[in-house]
């Protein structure tokens, strides 16, 4: 647009600048005088289409790179479902403390529709950008301020959610249905994460 513009008022701005009934009626050899303007605005027209014709190459180029970049998740085959919770309720206090409950009921449901092979829970999906940044420890490791605390973007999962979403598992073990909120606590991190700590 802003080019359009540009390009646009240059040449109305040079014609009224004389009196165009004279300007019509001259002949092309006097309006050579002019032609610098307008050889200057070609050659810069014609090199913004090239750098716009360039810049929409390596972008549909970095588009077809980023399709056989492997994000470490399965991407077919997938239905994603954002369930919204009321926390209305008289009781909330209960109502939060049997979230748990909610989502295992919930998973055992969407499990019995037909078609479905299984069914994983998150609190965000990958790449989405909503995550918690939570800080943590290490033990045998001191952090004498709380800025200098280790720190992590972290999701809440169901148990079965690396199983559905095919996320291999380097070292460790995946979640269990043992793994609840009264039982030690337990975390999967990324290969990033443990070779930063």
């Amino acid at each position: 647009m802003l080019a359009g513009i540009l390009f646009g008022l240059a040449p109305a701005w040079q014609i009224s600048e004389g009196d165009l009934n004279a300007s019509l009626k001259q002949t092309g050899r006097s309006l050579d005088a002019r032609r610098p303007l307008t050889q200057v605005m070609v050659v810069a027209e014609f090199a913004m289409s090239l750098v716009l014709l360039m810049a929409a190459g390596l972008l549909g180029k970095s588009l077809l790179l980023l399709d056989q970049v492997d994000p470490g998740f399965r991407t077919d085959h997938l239905l994603t479902v954002e369930v919204f919770r009321s926390m209305a309720d008289e009781n909330e206090d209960a109502n939060r403390r049997n979230w748990t409950g909610f989502y295992q009921q919930l998973l055992a449901r969407i499990e019995t529709l037909p078609g479905v092979e299984s069914a994983g829970a998150t609190l965000a999906l990958p790449i989405e950008g909503r995550v918690w940044n939570t800080s943590f420890k290490i033990d045998g490791r001191a952090f004498g301020r709380l800025s200098e605390q280790p720190q992590a973007d972290a999701r809440i999962v169901s148990n079965n959610y690396f199983d559905v979403m095919k996320i291999p598992l380097r070292s460790g073990r995946y979640f269990s249905e043992h793994d609840t909120k009264d039982s030690p606590h337990v975390a999967v991190i990324n290969e990033v994460l443990a070779h930063l700590y």
